[in-house]
């Protein structure tokens, strides 16, 4: 479109926009090359000049226009050596020239006229923070500086990509951490607003906006970190920086590496293995990466400390003679503080396994009568992070001595449970009872058994990224690029120990599952030489599945029923709508009381770890002519202790954007850019997916009375055994806007632009 006509101008635009549909836009992996070939005397513009980019991941070539310009518009981050020769003129070269994913780099060269000058070659640094070109906040690493940098962020990262973010600018990270989703800081942001991308694909989960990937340093080409603004064609969207991962292509020659290391007193070992390789026409190119390390932590001494509890504090917490204070040990009457309250220790983290492999092809499509290809790349990325914790028996030194001295049982069992299998909201049956193993533990076991004194709580973050992508080159100034990709990512949490001490951390069990799909669509012409065109547009969806049992409620003197394990076996006497009675006298009753319920009666026979489990399920029958008789009141099953927090939430986000490299002169560069994001946020029917909502809904609000900026209060006294009337200033729950409510299937939708 260079010079074209007015035609060949609108032509181009309608094109530019044809391109731009429906497909949020994906920050690039490839970065632009521009310049100018001019006459070293007389400053006039060369044509014609054949200028070629060469480095070790990529070699491309192209000539000069009238005006002398030149430009690649797609070329893989690395460091390249610019070279152009033009009959009548000396060849002219100049290396050291980096290009940066997303960004444009500039070079001016000139030409002295033949015989006049011998040949010149001028260099500039590999790694500067400044480039040529770059009009973002953007610091870019490259492999020899992450490779300098792996120590920054702690010994609990070497093999991350953190060291080589923590050396940018603006940007901190505490050290010691360990393993998946450390804590990044950019310019104060918080760790889930920064946003990230991993080779072009959007990688933040938006569950709970944490990268699904392990921010491996394998296979990195270049590690981008935006402290400020960020393109208008990134995609990962977070309000405090942005960072990217580009991957390593084949090189031309080709290489093999292989980097084994051990380490102590702490234990340590990892192995890395690399190759790649590309014909010499680049046609063909490849990268394969394998890499794993084992490492453990040390606390105080060799043995995390807990051989020597007064110097090393608080992962050991000495017990006191005070009563009911949480530090101590004791446990204290706060909820969900476990069933096993002394001694008190908090853990910390014991050893890591880090498994990463990468592979990425690259095979290039020959123009006919033309030096241009086309690329198709097929990446697959796979890897997780287990870390386990100083939970066990032995760790936390639980002796058989230590449970003498306090009272609670040797060795720590398993938290197992009571399910109720039959249907919800139908008369109980006590065939349908049925006992359920701690989630993940060993099923060759009896009920209750001990936990293995070496079993530690741990969690597994694993995912897989696997992606599609082909880029037709019309001509050496206009490209389409279109990908598809695929991702998979799992955070699993299991702390049998945790969820019985009184300093654990983690949940019982849980579970995050997550399916991602998305696909985008770039269009990028050089519409004259000073202005660059791109157009991008890209969808995305995820698939995301969130379950969470946190720790058991195991107080049996609570005025509730004691939990069986994870969850509570429930029969209520009452009627579908929420009114309960009490089984004995068939007067009025709280539904969340136990004179109104069946189940789990007895504190020795339904608290975990006791190995055996009492059921009422003997219908009741209501006095002639009471309450409950006249209501039609009966039991109903309305828990099954199917206990936990589930989430079905499913993201669909589309982008689009459009951006103009304009440099009016050598020294000039603006990039402009104006994007649009659409939100869309699509819920599960709440309504129908648990039969027994609808009765507990009703229940709380005919029990409960509120008020604008009021806590729900409840109108039970359990000392006199009846309803008392609502408070001053609040009204009963089922009045219009007050309560809680079912909801059906949903959509939040938000528009950004």
């Amino acid at each position: 479109m260079r010079g074209g006509t007015l035609r060949e101008r609108i032509l181009g635009c309608a094109l530019l926009l044809a391109v731009a549909l429906p497909a949020g836009a994906t920050a690039g992996t490839t970065g632009t090359l521009r310049g100018r070939i001019t006459d070293a005397n007389t400053h006039a513009p060369i044509a014609g000049a054949v200028v070629s980019a060469v480095s070790p991941s990529q070699a491309a070539q192209t000539i000069s226009d009238a005006g002398g310009g030149f430009s690649f518009l797609s070329l893989q981050p690395d460091t390249y050596t610019v070279s152009v020769t033009k009959q009548g003129f000396e060849p002219q070269s100049q290396a050291g020239v980096t290009v940066v994913a997303d960004q444009s780099a500039t070079v001016a060269l000139n030409l002295q006229p033949a015989l006049k000058t011998i040949a010149r070659t001028t260099s500039r640094s590999t790694q500067s923070l400044v480039h040529s070109g770059i009009t973002s906040d953007v610091y870019s690493v490259n492999p020899a500086g992450q490779k300098a940098a792996a120590t920054l962020s702690g010994s609990g990262s070497l093999t991350q990509a953190y060291g080589a973010i923590a050396s940018a600018p603006g940007v901190n990270i505490p050290s010691n951490q360990q393993g998946w989703y450390q804590g990044v800081y950019v310019r104060g942001g918080d760790v889930d607003q920064v946003a990230y991308e991993f080779d072009g694909i959007p990688t933040t989960r938006q569950s709970d906006l944490a990268p699904i990937a392990t921010l491996t340093s394998l296979g990195n080409q270049e590690v981008q970190v935006y402290t400020g603004g960020t393109p208008a064609t990134s995609n990962s969207s977070g309000l405090a920086g942005y960072i990217s991962q580009v991957i390593k292509t084949g090189t031309y020659p080709g290489y093999a590496d292989a980097d084994f290391g051990i380490g102590g007193p702490a234990f340590y070992h990892q192995a890395t293995v690399e190759a790649g390789g590309a014909t010499p026409d680049r046609m063909f190119s490849y990268y394969v990466g394998l890499s794993g390390t084992n490492e453990a932590f040390r606390y105080g001494d060799q043995f995390g400390g807990v051989w020597d509890p007064l110097y090393f504090y608080p992962l050991y917490v000495p017990t006191g003679n005070s009563v009911y204070n949480i530090l101590d040990g004791t446990g204290g009457k706060a909820p969900n503080y476990g069933f096993i309250a002394q001694p008190g220790y908090s853990y910390a983290q014991a050893m890591n396994f880090d498994r990463e492999n990468v592979v990425n092809f690259h095979l290039g499509i020959p123009h006919r009568n033309s030096f241009l290809r086309d690329d198709i790349q097929m990446l697959y990325v796979t890897g997780g992070i287990q870390a386990q914790f100083y939970s066990s028996a032995n760790d936390i030194w639980f002796t058989p001595a230590k449970g003498a001295q306090t009272g609670v049982g040797y060795p720590i069992p398993y938290l197992d449970s009571l399910y109720y299998r039959g249907p919800l909201m139908q008369t109980p049956n006590a065939k349908d009872l049925v006992t359920g193993l701690f989630p993940s533990s060993p099923t060759d076991r009896s009920l209750a058994a001990p936990i293995g004194l070496n079993v530690r709580d741990g969690n597994w973050n694993g995912y897989s990224i696997e992606k599609l992508q082909y880029q037709k080159n019309f001509d050496a100034h206009s490209y389409l690029r279109g990908l598809a990709w695929g991702a998979y990512s799992t955070w699993f949490i299991n702390g049998p120990n945790s969820a019985q001490l009184v300093f654990g951390s983690d949940p019982a069990d849980y579970e995050v599952l997550e399916h991602g799909y998305g696909g985008t669509l770039i269009y990028a012409n050089q519409l004259s030489s000073r202005h660059l065109i791109t157009a991008e547009a890209s969808y995305m969806t995820q698939k995301l599945q969130t379950y969470n049992a946190m720790f058991s409620s195991t107080d049996p003197f609570a005025s509730s029923l004691g939990a069986t394990g994870l969850g509570t076996i429930l029969s209520s006497y009452g009627t579908p709508n929420g009114k309960c009675y009490n089984y004995v006298t068939g007067q009025p009753w709280s539904c969340f009381d136990a004179g109104s319920q069946g189940g789990c009666l007895t504190a020795t026979g339904c608290f975990p770890g006791t190995g055996s489990f009492s059921f009422n399920l003997t219908p009741g029958t209501a006095p002639p002519g009471s309450p409950a008789d006249k209501a039609g009141a009966r039991w109903m099953m309305t828990e099954n202790g199917q206990s936990g927090q589930i989430d079905n939430v499913t993201p669909g986000f589309y982008s689009f954007a459009l951006t103009d490299l304009w440099q009016p002169n050598d020294r000039i560069v603006v990039n402009a850019g104006t994007r649009f994001d659409h939100f869309a946020y699509f819920t599960d029917n709440l309504v129908d997916g648990y039969p027994a909502r609808a009765f507990w809904f009703a229940a709380y609000n005919r029990e409960h009375c509120g008020g604008p900026g009021v806590a729900p209060q409840w109108t039970w006294n359990s000392t006199t055994q009846a309803f008392g009337p609502c408070g001053a200033g609040l009204a009963p729950m089922t009045e219009p806007g007050n309560g809680l409510y079912n909801v059906p299937a949903s959509t939040y939708v938000s528009n950004v632009f």
